[in-house]
């Protein structure tokens, strides 16, 4: 194991540990004579005999593909044998699960067809190349917003039949699993064949996790079908990573090609389309019939027919704004509001027409795509000239597009069509927000707060507490924060109060309600831990109150699981140095020991050097202590 600074081959200066694979330790390097960050995996010993190392890396260093990294060089050291690859920039997916983030649709089927691009790639080599060891730590997402496949415990797919290698319990296939149990009981795996469809396995597990939150156990009794769960993605989307996880290899996708055809006509699995198709067989079978038995005939049959197909396509596209499925609203609405069969149902029904075009637009509001919002805003305030919210959400589309003239204009619109209520002063409150007229945030904030109208209600009190922290006034910054909770503000909105009244407690260590301000941070963490995947950053919060509470067995104990979940964060290390400390000082002088502390503070030293972090004072702080306290 290396701490840091030690020299590989007279090359490779190792700088941290960044992860451990089924087969090995990877480390971060720095390569001395190129100048530039590399990637040093050690093999385990334990495998080191059991591969044959310099073909597999001959093997890595011939193969070339955008989502793969580029193997370098192999050495050995006595019997210890290293890789060395490319190091990728960016975090993997195990990062942002941990920071508790929800994933877009499009970005689920862009990821999940850039990976299956690379397995087929890496299954249609002679001999095919197996990953092995695919899960969400493994996937790494670039500043372009791109997949890269790392660390690699590659098997060749060979007459011979491939070992059980290195895996991960919540990723590895069924098969996958027995063979490695049946080897380590000695038993015969012969006729246990790991090929392709082993990584389809993990591919479909990894996104199982990204969907639902849940580890994807291989136990009937735990385990929930990504099927049979409400989630906010399309039924197709789920279809086709349920087959790619399927227990029983047959059922799964043949290939990695079969799996990446599946996704590029994803929306043509969908139930949406598939009754479109049927509702198509009929209208032209039924036109058919209809010709023979007169002009009349046909004409009646085809109006209802186009009636029938339009109601069908109608319930789906509301099922999906009641789900907040914006891709498929997005799909769905357009292809009705341009399919020509359905344009005399709309011409005659404005107020449909302006409902979808309004659907449309808070589609793309979610997707932060606030232009193209506003254009259906516009379209749909054009249709039904009446209704007050498509005014209010247009200007307010517009302002956060940075267009500040025109969402003006709208609101001159509004008053035009004499509508001065509570969503035209919602969105004078968002115009005058972009215009930094902070105060005027604040004064319309105090006048929605008792509208009735509970959604109004919460988006403003948000308004007006970013504008009063514009201000630098937390106390009224964390009253209107606590409003918009109230009035349905959510995990994010209780995100913001635990951070308000943490940052509160910290300036205000002498003030009478320092206690309050802790106290009320904790409970709001508290309440973020009961989530499925409670962030790293609520957790270290969490962490941070209890040490300023003087909770030292709690923060500790937190803290210590927070280091194998995230063994690269300083913080978690520079705050165990702390509460370390604490407890030595309410120690006798004859009985302290901050060897601990040192220990930790020397590992969050390490850490600290080669984060992007900004200067931390609290590094500075400790350091201070450690030398006050160990005398060096």
């Amino acid at each position: 194991m290396f701490y840091g600074g030690e020299v590989l081959d007279n090359t490779y200066q190792i700088i941290k540990e960044i992860g451990k694979g089924g087969t090995g330790v990877v480390y971060l390097a720095y390569h001395l004579r190129l100048q530039k960050y590399v990637v040093v995996k050690k093999i385990h010993d334990n495998f080191v005999g059991k591969i044959n190392v310099r073909t597999e890396v001959d093997i890595l260093k011939s193969l070339r593909h955008t989502g793969l990294p580029q193997v370098y060089d192999f050495f050995q050291l006595n019997t210890e044998v290293y890789t060395v690859m490319e190091h990728i920039q960016g975090y993997d997916l195990q990062h942002y699960l941990d920071e508790g983030c929800e994933f877009e649709e499009k970005d689920l089927i862009r990821w999940l067809l850039q990976l299956c691009d690379v397995l087929e790639y890496l299954h249609g080599r002679v001999p095919p190349v197996l990953h092995s060891d695919i899960k969400p730590g493994n996937i790494m997402i670039t500043p372009e917003g791109n997949i890269c496949l790392i660390d690699f415990n590659i098997s060749l797919d060979s007459r011979e039949k491939v070992d059980a290698r290195g895996m991960s319990k919540w990723y590895a296939a069924p098969e996958q699993i027995e063979k490695a149990v049946r080897q380590k009981a000695g038993e015969d795996t012969r006729n246990i064949v790991l090929d392709g469809r082993m990584d389809i396995y993990s591919l479909g597990a990894t996104f199982y996790r990204m969907m639902t939150g849940r580890l994807p156990v291989q136990d009937s009794r735990e385990f929930v079908p990504v099927t049979a769960m409400e989630l906010p993605y399309s039924q197709a989307l789920k279809t086709i990573v349920g087959k790619a996880m399927e227990w029983d290899i047959r059922k799964r996708y043949p290939s990695a090609s079969a799996m990446n055809k599946a996704l590029l006509h994803i929306y043509r699995s969908d139930s949406a389309y598939r009754k479109l198709r049927i509702l198509n067989i009929c209208l032209y079978t039924g036109c058919g019939l209809l010709f023979l038995s007169g002009i009349w005939g046909m004409a009646y049959g085809w109006k209802e027919m186009c009636r029938g197909a339009y109601e069908s396509d109608h319930a789906e596209f509301y099922s999906a704004c009641e789900n907040y499925d914006n891709e498929k609203i997005i799909s769905t609405g357009i292809d009705m509001l341009n399919n020509k069969k359905y344009s005399s149902i709309l011409e005659k029904d404005h107020q449909e027409k302006a409902e979808i075009l309004y659907e449309l637009g808070n589609a793309n509001f979610e997707q932060e795509q606030y232009e193209i919002a506003a254009d259906y805003y516009e379209e749909a305030r054009t249709e039904d000239p009446g209704k007050s919210v498509y005014y209010r959400d247009e200007a307010v589309a517009r302002a956060r597009d940075g267009d500040i003239y025109q969402a003006s204009y709208v609101l001159e619109q509004a008053a035009v069509q004499k509508m001065e209520d509570e969503d035209i002063l919602l969105a004078k409150q968002e115009i005058a927000y972009q215009k930094g007229k902070y105060s005027e945030v604040t004064e319309i904030g105090e006048g929605l707060a008792d509208t009735g109208k509970t959604e109004i209600a919460g988006r403003s009190a948000l308004l007006a507490a970013a504008a009063f922290e514009k201000k630098g006034d937390m106390e009224n910054q964390l009253l209107y924060l606590e409003k918009a909770y109230e009035a349905g503000g959510g995990i994010r909105c209780l995100r913001q109060i635990g951070q308000t009244c943490l940052k509160l407690a910290q300036q205000q260590k002498q003030s009478r309600y320092y206690k309050e301000y802790l106290k009320k941070a904790e409970t709001c963490y508290a309440r973020l831990q009961e989530s499925p995947l409670p962030s790293f950053t609520d957790s270290l919060n969490l962490a941070i109150v209890w040490e300023l509470e003087g909770e030292y067995k709690k923060s500790y104990d937190m803290l210590k699981t927070l280091t194998i979940s995230n063994p690269d964060s300083y913080m978690v290390y520079m705050h165990l140095s702390y509460i370390c400390c604490r407890q030595e000082e309410q120690k006798r002088a004859d009985l302290r020991d901050f060897g601990e502390a040192e220990k930790f503070y020397e590992k969050a030293k390490a850490l600290y050097r080669f984060s992007k972090e900004q200067e931390d004072s609290a590094m500075e702080d400790l350091e201070n202590i450690i030398e006050q306290m160990t005398g060096h």
